[in-house]
C-alpha cells in the first residue's frame, strides 16, 4: 500500500505534468488546425469520432476491470494480460470487417468522410485503432501499479514528440498532399507513444495466461456497468460530429472539432488528482 505522502507526490506530479501537457496540446493544436484547414480538421474530427466508438463499443470497458482487479489481486496479472490481449485481437477482427465494408460502399460514410474511403484512410484507421486498444491496456495495468512517473513522462514525451513533427511540418508546409503527409505524422507519432507504454508494460513482467470464461466473467461483469456509462457519455458528446458533417459538411465540422477540443483540454487539468485517487 502506498502511503497517504506518496499518494500526494504523484498527485501533484500528475496535475504539473498535465498543466504543461495541456500548453503544449494548446499551441500543437493551432498548428495542426492551421494546416489541416477547417475541411481537412473535419476529415480528422470524423476518423477520430468512428475510431474512439469503436473502442469503447469493441473495449467492453475492460480497462477499469483491469484496474480493479490487478490491484486488489481478485485476479492474477497473467491472465487479465491474457483477456485484454484477446479483445484487443477480437476487436481488431470486427474493426477489419467493418472497415472493409466501408471501402467497399463508400456511401456508407459512418466511419469516413465523405470521398475519403481509400486504402490510405483505412490503413490509418485500423492501424491506429490498434495503437490506442494497446495504449489503454498498458495504460491500466501501469495504473495498477502505480506507476505514476513513468505514465507521466510517457505523456509528456509523447506531446513533445507530436509537437515537433506538427512544427517541422508547419516550416516544410508543401500544399499538394499535405493531408496525406500529416496523417502520416500523426500515425508515427501515434505508433511511438504505443512503443513507450509497450516499453514501460515490459518492465512489469507480465506474460499472458490462458483465461476461462468462469475467471473472465467476474471482471466483465464489473466492468458492465463503466462500460454503460461511457457509451451513454459518448454518444451525447459525439453524436453532433455526425450531424453537422451531415447537415453542414466537412468544413464547418473542422471548425467545430477545432473549438469542441479547445475546450476538452481544460478537462485534463480537473482529471488528474482523480485518475490517481481512482
Amino acid at each position: 500500500q502506498s502511503s497517504p505522502l506518496l499518494m500526494v507526490k504523484h498527485a501533484l506530479s500528475t496535475v504539473a505534468t498535465r498543466y504543461l501537457v495541456t500548453a503544449l496540446l494548446v499551441v500543437q493544436s493551432a498548428l495542426w488546425t492551421r494546416l489541416l484547414t477547417p475541411e481537412g480538421r473535419g476529415v480528422y474530427a470524423k476518423l477520430q469520432a468512428g475510431q474512439g466508438l469503436l473502442i469503447l463499443l469493441l473495449g467492453l470497458g475492460l480497462t477499469s476491470g483491469i484496474v480493479y482487479f490487478a490491484s486488489s489481486g481478485k485476479l492474477s496479472r497473467g491472465k487479465l494480460w491474457g483477456l485484454a490481449h484477446r479483445l484487443v485481437g477480437l476487436g481488431a477482427l470486427v474493426t477489419g470487417v467493418l472497415l472493409v465494408v466501408a471501402l467497399v460502399v463508400p456511401s456508407l460514410d459512418f466511419l469516413f468522410a465523405r470521398g475519403h474511403a481509400t486504402p490510405f484512410f483505412l490503413a490509418y484507421f485500423f492501424f491506429s485503432f490498434v495503437g490506442a486498444q494497446y495504449q489503454l491496456a498498458f495504460n491500466a495495468f501501469l495504473s495498477a501499479d502505480q506507476c505514476f512517473p513513468e505514465l507521466n513522462r510517457i505523456e509528456l514525451w509523447a506531446t513533445l514528440l507530436r509537437l515537433g513533427l506538427v512544427a517541422l511540418a508547419w516550416v516544410l508546409n508543401s500544399g499538394p498532399g499535405m493531408l496525406m503527409a500529416l496523417f502520416v505524422l500523426d500515425f508515427l507519432a501515434h505508433t511511438t507513444k504505443t512503443l513507450l507504454f509497450g516499453r514501460a508494460f515490459r518492465r512489469l513482467g507480465i506474460r499472458a495466461e490462458t483465461t476461462s470464461w468462469r475467471e473472465a466473467r467476474p471482471v466483465i461483469t464489473y466492468s458492465f456497468g463503466l462500460y454503460a456509462l461511457y457509451v451513454m457519455q459518448f454518444s451525447y458528446q459525439r453524436i453532433d460530429i455526425w450531424l453537422i458533417e451531415k447537415w453542414d459538411g466537412l468544413a464547418p465540422l473542422g471548425l467545430y472539432s477545432c473549438a469542441l477540443g479547445l475546450a476538452q483540454y481544460l478537462t485534463i487539468l480537473p482529471m488528474a488528482p482523480n485518475s490517481v485517487l481512482m
